[in-house]
């Protein structure tokens, strides 16, 4: 009945796993994950269990944490990159090594399903992450173009 335990997970349940790191795929596992799942969502909040994901999730070669992504690989500060930087970032975490040794490969992640204008969708369909960078963006008095207050829009 157990045999196959794999599926969607949420945020939390993501952050708990790379906590975790084992790919043990067995039903004590899911069991433990969940009850840590419920603990973290007890004892943070949405935008709290985002910050703690993005700041230890790996974004290729030795960067852990987006802040540090941002700084290797664009040279600035997350606070101070464009949309499309931003869509880059996101893209890297599901094949960090892949899609750093395939340019044309992280150009279709950055741009899959996007319509002018979605930023939920930037990241390549997941939602979830795409709607906390447009809060992200929104927060920073950064636009849907990219541009934010002294930038100027990327291409």
């Amino acid at each position: 009945v157990f045999r196959n335990l794999q599926g969607g997970s949420t945020l939390t349940q993501q952050l708990v796993k790379n906590a975790i790191r084992t790919n043990e795929r067995t039903l004590v596992r899911k069991l433990k994950e969940l009850l840590l799942s419920i603990a973290i969502e007890q004892r943070f909040t949405k935008d709290e269990i985002l910050q703690l994901y993005l700041n230890e999730i790996p974004y290729g070669s030795t960067n852990y944490g987006v802040e540090s992504a941002s700084q290797s690989y664009f040279g600035k500060s997350v606070r101070e990159i464009t949309l499309e930087e931003a869509a880059t970032l996101a893209a890297l975490p599901k094949a960090p090594t892949r899609y750093l040794n395939d340019p044309e490969a992280l150009d279709g992640r950055r741009h899959a399903g996007v319509e002018p204008g979605s930023v939920d969708q930037i990241v390549g369909g997941d939602v979830e992450l795409g709607r906390s960078l447009a809060v992200y963006l929104r927060e920073s008095g950064r636009d849907a173009g990219g541009a934010g207050p002294g930038d100027t829009a990327g291409p």
